[in-house]
């Protein structure tokens, strides 16, 4: 958890009005608690998840499904070494409630009215569960032309869908007996510093520079959508993602160099494509070759 001194540390997310994510990650873990004006359903696929909502911690399992509010502060936490089946749902909770007046049936009420009581927890049947996950993979196929206005409107047709049998199901289940809460007492201090947010960044990438690393892949990290990571990474330091990449595997480079590593070893270490693909590479940033570069090494030395 991030807490020091008692006080939660939370970064505010900006990631656009809707985002969905359904895969398996291995090792994934969330940084830091976050928050973000959009509302948001985890469906968890993986056992013996933790995840922490406000104040609260909860254990999720295969089939379980969470209910995050907007603004609400949250992370998840995995089992270790493991990988995590999920399906994750942002969406904008003002254009779903354009839809209560036609259809005459308020289906938000446990994202905008909540008890003191409640818990935004729901352990679906098998039943329901088949019915969630098959609404969920309909998104699929439309998520990759939301931008256009056909897509977006099946899309929160489907939003709809779920959040109808999401609300049945906690009034069947919750109204007369809501379950007790798993406790995680914490005070809370929005922190909401980009450099900071920037630095951890930063920090991943010189962690994990001898990985293959992709836009996809950090911004999955730090559950960023890639095209707010971008904008936001080159905003605050001038560079895009795979340019700060590129200059960090260049930077690790001359190390090796200095060590006595041959280009070939360096080449496979970084993961470059090829012996050329690294020293085009290198000579771009550095203005010389690798093999020039120790040459001028060892000319210094002996100077």
């Amino acid at each position: 958890m991030d807490v020091k001194d008692g006080v939660l540390h939370a970064f505010r997310e900006e990631l656009g009005e809707l985002y969905y994510y359904h895969g398996s990650s291995k090792n994934w873990t969330m940084m830091n608690y976050h928050y973000h004006e959009t509302c948001e359903l985890i469906l968890s696929m993986s056992d013996g998840v933790t995840i922490y909502i406000g104040k609260h911690s909860y254990t999720a399992n295969r089939g379980d499904l969470f209910l995050i509010r907007s603004e609400e502060f949250h992370r998840v936490k995995p089992i270790a070494n493991s990988n995590y089946a999920r399906y994750v749902l942002m969406f904008d909770l003002a254009r779903v409630r354009r839809l209560v007046e036609p259809l005459g049936y308020n289906f938000l009420r446990y994202f905008e009215e909540p008890s003191d009581t409640f818990v935004p927890k729901l352990s679906l049947p098998p039943t329901v569960l088949a019915t969630m996950t098959e609404l969920m993979n309909r998104l699929d196929p439309l998520y990759s032309t939301c931008k256009e206005p056909h897509s977006l409107a099946l899309i929160y047709l489907l939003i709809a869908q779920m959040l109808i049998h999401v609300q049945d199901l906690y009034d069947f289940f919750y109204q007369d007996h809501p379950p007790a809460l798993e406790r995680n007492d914490v005070s809370f201090e929005i922190h909401d510093n980009s450099k900071d947010r920037i630095q951890q960044i930063k920090q991943f990438i010189c962690d994990h520079i001898e990985e293959k690393l992709s836009l996809n892949l950090i911004a999955e990290q730090f559950f960023i959508s890639k095209y707010y990571l971008s904008h936001y990474f080159r905003k605050e330091t001038g560079f895009s993602i795979m340019q700060y990449i590129a200059m960090q595997k260049v930077i690790r480079a001359k190390h090796m160099l200095k060590q006595g590593y041959s280009i070939t070893s360096i080449a496979m270490t970084l993961g470059y494509n090829s012996d050329s693909h690294f020293i085009s590479t290198f000579q771009k940033y550095v203005g010389t070759t690798p093999k020039r570069y120790v040459l001028r090494l060892k000319d210094d030395q002996d100077a």
